[in-house]
């Protein structure tokens, strides 16, 4: 049972909020679960922006620390933050719950234990124009890493003027997560996938990508991403890996069979990750070698293997090498190079 707290319309305030009401409202999404230590640093920063013209929907995933409270705190204090208190189902169903609820010409999403640098709204619908999207950089922390899809604006008519250049932009880090971005809430006509746990935004962003009219990539550091061990990641993480890999490779092919690039991209991608999956089952400490070996046969079995386009994938160094031990079926093979090799033919001469 869902119940709201403060104004569940999130009215549009208007030109109350700000001087730059030309571009709309934003409607900045914050699923919320379990983030007490860093949850008050990530709404102060919506707070903050340059850009006043917003609305901030917290979605309470059930959190069971002090979240909850936060989130009321915040919305006795600014009548632009409304609060959403759900049960515990998740990130996907979070942001769909406030997509749902959203009434901004915008949607921002940001997890509640990151944050936005101050000039993130602005900066972004700046360069808005008549893109549907507006990818731009993220930065990592407390370990800095800075991540750039471009070093230069670069504008796109459309996913398939983007597409042959799909590889270095996605390897960049920034093109398929859902936060390092602003999306025109008009071109917005799908969700977010609820029964999957991770690598959502991925399953998400493949098929939002072909939907939109406009392009815009920046290489502004905009939002500030920490590196720690997710609320959203479980133990089921190492059990549905290969399942949802699959799932992005069709999709790939369903949505992308009229570029070739692209294709041979995401093709490459799905063998790379694959042997890292096979990589972690092999090296995983909390089953036994029967439960890792009968994971690895499941996986081994499955008919994605016989493909010719599949089969013909190649790498570079140590990855061809298990690679090739994958694509021989062979288990007692691919559990003994995986479990004794793996971790060294991976990183051994891919560059």
């Amino acid at each position: 049972m869902d119940f709201v707290f403060g104004d569940g319309g999130c009215c549009d305030f208007g030109a109350n909020w700000g001087d730059s009401v030309s571009y709309g409202k934003v409607s900045v999404i914050i699923p919320v679960y379990n983030t007490e230590s860093y949850l008050r640093e990530a709404v102060e920063s919506v707070i903050n922006q340059s850009y006043q013209n917003w609305e901030c929907l917290l979605i309470d995933d059930g959190s069971t620390d002090s979240s909850g409270n936060i989130c009321d705190e915040y919305a006795l204090l600014d009548e632009r933050i409304c609060v959403y208190h759900t049960e515990n189902k998740g990130l996907s169903h979070a942001r769909n719950t406030g997509i749902n609820h959203a009434s901004g010409q915008w949607y921002q999403f940001l997890d509640s234990d990151d944050y936005l640098s101050t000039d993130a709204l602005e900066t972004a619908l700046r360069y808005s124009g008549h893109s549907d999207i507006v990818i731009y950089g993220l930065r990592q922390f407390p370990k800095k890493a800075d991540f750039q899809s471009v070093t230069s604006v670069r504008r796109y008519d459309s996913f398939f003027d983007m597409a042959k250049e799909i590889e270095a932009l996605f390897c960049r880090g920034t093109l398929m997560n859902a936060c390092s971005k602003i999306y025109r809430a008009s071109s917005f006509r799908k969700r977010f996938d609820e029964t999957v746990i991770h690598a959502e935004d991925i399953l998400f962003n493949l098929e939002y990508f072909v939907l939109c009219k406009g392009i815009c990539i920046i290489p502004d550091l905009l939002y500030f991403y920490r590196k720690n061990q997710r609320a959203t990641l479980s133990m089921r993480f190492w059990a549905d890996h290969f399942e949802i890999n699959k799932k992005i490779l069709r999709l790939a092919e369903d949505n992308y069979y009229s570029i070739p690039e692209a294709l041979t991209f995401f093709r490459h991608y799905f063998a790379l990750e694959c042997i890292k999956y096979f990589c972690m089952v092999a090296n995983i400490r909390n089953i036994s070698c029967a439960q890792k070996m009968v994971v690895m046969q499941t996986c081994l079995e499955d008919p994605v293997f016989y493909r010719n386009e599949i089969r013909t994938v190649r790498m570079k160094g140590g990855r061809q090498l298990l690679w090739k031990s994958v694509l021989s079926q062979r288990l007692p093979m691919v559990y003994g190079v995986f479990r004794f090799f793996g971790k060294e033919l991976i990183h051994w001469k891919n560059k």
